[in-house]
């Protein structure tokens, strides 16, 4: 499902791309997702450091596809929670940082965009940088270089808008 800016949007309840994607678990979130939903074998696959939900198919393991509905809404990483948002590595004018961006691939930021609206996606994310530091940035920072390495896993190419920089609002 989309973040919590975006859930319960219409759109949501008939589209399952994000639940394609390979969802990165942050270091605080690994016992919170492995525990939550009655399960302790929800598999995490580390890759260079990074730990990302293992998928048995195209789907999490956590998502009903016949309900369209998360099994741990209230307890779902922060990546899903951030969806259609995200912070990768980009580059810009020649240099490599971290910037807020948008999956195009997401029906909501196809309406948005086309709508001109990337005011929206603006405002969320300065919100949600409000409450990162920068341990989050170094975080989002090696999930990234990880999942370069898992990109055969993807089940759809990586297609996003830049949003703006990441710029945490808490040093240290």
């Amino acid at each position: 499902m989309a973040g919590d800016f975006v859930s319960g949007s219409d759109a949501c309840r008939t589209c399952d791309l994000c639940e394609r994607d390979n969802i990165y678990v942050l270091p605080h979130e690994r016992m919170l997702v492995k525990h939550d939903g009655g399960s302790d074998n929800v598999p995490l696959v580390e890759f260079s450091g990074v730990a990302f939900i293992a998928k048995s198919t195209a789907y999490c393991p956590f998502y009903s596809t016949a309900s369209h509905r998360c099994g741990i809404y209230e307890h779902r990483p922060f990546a899903c929670r951030i969806y259609p948002l995200d912070v990768i590595l980009h580059v810009e004018q020649g240099v490599e940082n971290l910037w807020w961006v948008v999956h195009d691939t997401c029906p909501i930021t196809q309406h948005l965009l086309s709508e001109g609206r990337k005011d929206f996606f603006l405002e969320w994310a300065a919100r949600f940088e409000r409450l990162m530091d920068d341990h989050l940035g170094e975080a989002f920072r090696r999930q990234d270089r990880a999942a370069r390495g898992l990109e055969f896993l993807f089940r759809t190419p990586l297609k996003y808008t830049p949003i703006k920089p990441f710029v945490p609002a808490i040093e240290g």
